[in-house]
């Protein structure tokens, strides 16, 4: 552990479960398109992406872009959050998100259009700080709000102990322990919610840096 306040080494003492947010922590969060099943799909897709800031939507743009594709506009853009986005186009309703599996799918006024693969690389340090955190008896936990198949796919690379897959902003679990949560700020105010007396502790793990919270 790297320790940035001077008492977060008496606190973290207690720490028996790290809670781990994946995307951009335990990911690099830089998205790649791998497979897309027609350039009208990503099109499509890339029209109702461009009003988002998601990691995956900007992925999905940047690669309309590359292939030089024509994206039209959108209006009525709506986040569905934990899922996708939708947003009208040419008098149509357009989805783009998951239903299930690791793909994002497409589908136009209810109707299947396609599906594009995406790839986020897993940190290298990531691994190895997940290892030195069981070496030492230290549960590890993710939590994302990709889909069941995508948590469970990250979760096995990274021997990460147990997951919680399609977790919201405003919905989380916390777990009955006491424990070290490592997540963004919608995550810590999940857990100050559920009822939580937190100190923050500023910690790094294998070159992973984030929010700590300990819980009393």
């Amino acid at each position: 552990f790297l320790v940035k306040q001077r008492l977060a080494l008496e606190a973290a003492r207690t720490v028996d479960v790290v809670l781990f947010d994946k995307t951009g922590t335990l990911t690099e969060g830089r998205f790649t398109v791998t497979a897309v099943s027609s350039d009208d799909t990503l099109a499509l897709a890339a029209a109702v992406d461009k009003n988002s800031e998601h990691p995956i939507a900007s992925a999905i743009v940047r690669e309309a872009e590359k292939q030089g594709l024509t994206v039209e506009h959108a209006t009525d853009f709506k986040r569905i959050p934990g899922i996708g986005a939708e947003a009208r186009i040419g008098g149509e309703i357009v989805f783009v998100g998951h239903r299930g599996g690791r793909d994002i799918v497409v589908e136009v006024s209810g109707k299947h259009m396609g599906t594009i693969s995406l790839a986020d690389k897993i940190r290298s340090e990531a691994k190895e700080a997940i290892s030195a955190l069981g070496s030492i008896g230290v549960r590890t936990v993710m939590i994302t709000g990709d889909s069941e198949d995508v948590a469970a796919w990250a979760s096995s690379e990274l021997g990460i102990d147990e997951y919680f897959a399609q977790v919201l902003h405003y919905s989380c679990t916390v777990m009955d322990t006491k424990a070290l949560f490592w997540a963004p700020a919608c995550t810590i105010k999940c857990a100050q919610r559920s009822g939580f007396v937190a100190e923050a502790l500023g910690v790094c793990v294998g070159g992973l840096q984030g929010t700590g919270l300990h819980s009393h």
